[in-house]
């Protein structure tokens, strides 16, 4: 597996790094930058809330608030590298030999175990994107109105690490041969991407008016 971190990496690096042939970083270590930078950005607006006298009455929840994003900022930096492990576990099974048939199926059953070991970091990201959508639109009316446009770029960052992990996660699930646990987060997925979609659309909505009213 490749030790080389993706997180020390400098922006210019970074994307340097996913615009190259290598299959890591791809989609799913950018899906979960995403997730960091849309938490990194809910703790930015949340600072520039608390203690403003307008927003008084919000500072305990917003303050718990930002713990929160804290903490899943920590974790969602995390899965940008844990998300280049999982592919390199896949990479490495791919490189099985598959002669015949003993080799074929043990091939097989070494690409399920990596796609499934893969799928952790995206399903994480997956898990705490929807949790940070959830924040973003409860809190729309409860952070400083001066940064609404911040609060919503971080809502739209966050929808697109919970889509962009997902289908990233679906791909792999093409290689995992357990029946119940694709089954089960195939219908685990239906369910968050529907609550995902109807957040920030709802989210987009409130903020548009809100901008065009300040106009």
């Amino acid at each position: 597996m490749s030790t080389e971190r993706m997180t020390p990496k400098s922006l210019r690096d970074f994307a340097l790094a996913v615009a190259s042939n290598s299959f890591a970083p791809g989609g799913g270590c950018v899906s979960a930058l995403a997730g960091a930078l849309s938490a990194a950005l809910a703790k930015m607006v949340l600072s520039l809330t608390i203690g403003k006298k307008k927003y008084l009455d919000f500072d305990a929840a917003n303050q718990a608030l930002k713990t929160k994003v804290e903490e899943q900022l920590t974790v969602l930096l995390e899965c940008v590298d844990r998300d280049a492990d999982g592919c390199d576990r896949i990479m490495e099974a791919m490189a099985f030999p598959r002669t015949d048939d003993v080799e074929k199926t043990r091939r097989k059953l070494a690409m399920s175990e990596a796609s499934k070991i893969a799928n952790e970091a995206p399903l994480l990201v997956c898990d705490h994107s929807l949790e940070l959508l959830r924040m973003f639109h409860g809190s729309l009316n409860k952070v400083n109105r001066n940064a609404i446009s911040d609060w919503a770029v971080g809502a739209l960052q966050a929808y697109t690490a919970l889509e962009g992990a997902m289908i990233n996660a679906k791909l792999n699930c093409a290689s995992i041969e357990d029946v119940k646990y694709v089954r089960d987060l195939t219908e685990r997925f239906h369910g968050m991407l529907g609550e995902g979609r109807k957040l920030i659309d709802e989210i987009l909505r409130q903020t548009h008016s809100m901008v065009d009213s300040s106009n």
